[in-house]
């Protein structure tokens, strides 16, 4: 056994953990419509990464499907202890860092400007902003790759 006050202590914020555990449970209700029935199994898929900002700790979470990806970092704001939404739709190898994440932002980029922002233990609005966000783009590069076939 492990003490509680242990489990699962990999560096991210509480909330991000809860944020992971959220969208865990809608992965394929996320991935439905990228279901191939001749392969038996989902065309998309999502990855998910640590997020490491000095005292910003969270998670990536990569929607990836034939070329498009889409990254969420999630994590607690240092200032606030809002829950921050950060996207980024560059591609890369592996988890993207704390660079490749704020390289859609510019040079000028400060930490407030993030995608979206939830208040302290949003945690299940966050979850459901996400999961829909997820939906949203991955239907749309479903349809765009039927009307380019």
């Amino acid at each position: 056994m492990v003490k509680l006050e242990n489990y699962l202590n990999d560096g991210a914020c509480w909330q991000s953990q809860a944020v992971l555990a959220f969208l865990r449970t809608r992965y394929d209700s996320i991935l439905e419509s990228s279901w191939n029935p001749e392969w038996k199994r989902h065309d998309a898929t999502i990855y998910c990464g640590r997020y490491e900002n000095c005292r910003e700790q969270g998670y990536v979470f990569s929607l990836s499907y034939k070329g498009h990806v889409r990254h969420y970092a999630v994590y607690e704001h240092r200032n606030s202890d809002e829950i921050i939404v950060l996207i980024s739709t560059m591609s890369t190898i592996n988890t993207p860092g704390i660079n490749d994440m704020w390289a859609d932002k510019g040079e000028n980029a400060t930490k407030y400007d993030y995608d979206k922002a939830f208040r302290y233990f949003e945690i299940v609005d966050c979850g459901n902003w996400i999961v829909e966000d997820m939906k949203k783009h991955l239907s749309e590069w479903i349809e765009s790759e039927k009307k380019d076939s």
